[in-house]
């Protein structure tokens, strides 16, 4: 299951990066910025999904709540 998990947060974060270069390109800054960084996220949740935590729900402007499913893990070197 957290196989699957890390799967669809790699292919999220992929199409994610795609379309960020595709809007940079063409000089969409702002929009190409935060698919960019949502591709940052979902990539740094792949990651912690293959440590079996469940991030599924927790964003980026919950830093502490991600430092705590991360602790929990043991995986405290991503920060």
């Amino acid at each position: 299951e957290r196989t699957n998990h890390a799967l669809g947060f790699m292919k999220g974060a992929y199409d994610d990066y795609i379309a960020a270069r595709v809007l940079l390109n063409k000089d969409y800054c702002l929009q190409g910025a935060i698919l960019a960084s949502t591709a940052i996220e979902k990539s740094f949740k792949a990651i912690v999904a293959i440590k079996g935590a469940s991030v599924k729900f927790i964003h980026m402007n919950k830093l502490e709540k991600l430092k705590e499913v991360v602790a929990k893990v043991g995986y405290n070197v991503l920060f």
